[in-house]
C-alpha cells in the first residue's frame, strides 16, 4: 500500500537512506520542540534563531528534565549543538550509556533521586549558574524542581501549561509546541528543515530509538495503556496505519 500526505516543501526534508520511516517518524515533532523551545524567539528561549553554528555556549550548564523522553532525547542534542557543558539528563539510570551517546555530561537517577532534590543534586555537579532548564515532562512537580534549579536570568522550557506557584520576573517561563505550520513559526521552520536532511546525514541529531506496535491502528489502545503505565521508557512507539488489520 502506498500512503501519501501534502506538506509545503518548506518545511519538508528528505529522509536519509540509513534512516527508516519508523525513525524518521520520531523527527519532526520531537526535534521541532527541542529545537524551537531552546532557539526560536516566539515562544522559546531564542537563544540561537538561525541555527548559527558559530553561536556557542561552552561552558554553560544545562538540564534536561525528562532525558529518554523522545522530546528529551532531541533537547539534549540540541544543547550539544550549542556547545552547553555540562549537560545533565534527569532521567532513569538504564538509559546512561545512550543518553551520554546523544551528549549529555550527567545522569541523575530519577530512580533514586527524588524530583524535589534535584536542584541539591545539581550544585553537585556543577556551581555555575544553570540559566537554561527543558522539561520534556512539565508536570507540576518536575516545573518546580525546575524553577528551583534555574538561576536568575534564566529559561525554563516547558511542553505543557505553565505550573509554578510563584514565578518571578527574572526567570523566564515559556511553553512551547512544536508546530512550524502556523505563520508565527514558520521562519524557524523553513531554517530547521532546510538543514535537516544534512543535519541527519551527519548525524549532528539522531532519531529515537522506536518500536513499532503491531497491527497498524488497532495496536495504538495496547500502546496507550503501556504508556499509561509506566511501561515504555526511552523508545517511541511508532503505529502504522497501512498494517491495520
Amino acid at each position: 500500500m502506498v500512503q501519501f500526505t501534502k506538506s509545503p516543501a518548506e518545511i519538508a526534508a528528505k529522509i536519509p537512506e540509513f534512516i527508516s520511516y519508523s525513525q524518521a517518524a520520531s523527527v519532526p515533532l520531537g526535534l521541532t520542540t527541542a529545537a524551537a523551545g531552546l532557539f526560536w524567539t516566539k515562544g522559546g528561549a531564542g537563544l540561537n534563531p538561525t541555527l548559527d553554528k558559530s553561536v556557542q555556549f561552552t561552558g554553560q550548564p544545562a538540564v534536561v528534565i525528562g532525558g529518554a523522553s523522545s522530546v528529551g532525547q532531541y533537547a539534549i542534542q540540541v544543547l550539544r549543538f550549542a556547545g552547553f557543558s555540562p549537560i545533565i539528563a534527569y532521567a532513569s539510570a538504564r538509559h546512561t550509556d545512550v543518553l551520554k551517546n546523544l551528549g549529555a555530561t550527567h545522569i541523575i537517577d530519577r530512580e533514586s533521586v527524588a524530583i524535589n532534590n534535584l536542584p541539591a543534586e545539581v550544585k553537585k555537579i556543577t556551581d555555575k549558574p544553570v540559566r537554561v532548564v527543558y522539561d520534556a515532562i512539565s508536570l507540576p512537580d518536575t516545573q518546580e524542581a525546575s524553577y528551583a534549579t534555574l538561576a536568575e536570568g534564566g529559561n525554563l522550557i516547558v511542553v505543557l501549561e505553565p505550573k509554578v506557584k510563584a514565578p518571578v520576573e527574572e526567570k523566564r517561563i515559556h511553553q512551547i509546541m512544536g508546530n512550524v505550520h502556523p505563520e508565527y513559526n514558520r521562519s524557524f521552520g523553513r531554517v530547521l528543515y532546510a538543514n535537516l536532511t544534512k543535519y541527519l546525514d551527519e548525524e549532528t541529531f539522531v532519531p529515537n530509538r522506536v518500536e513499532e506496535l503491531p497491527d497498524g491502528l488497532a495496536g495504538i489502545p495496547d500502546g496507550l495503556e503501556r504508556l499509561k503505565n509506566d511501561k515504555v521508557s526511552g523508545t517511541k512507539l511508532i503505529a502504522l496505519p497501512h498494517k491495520t488489520l
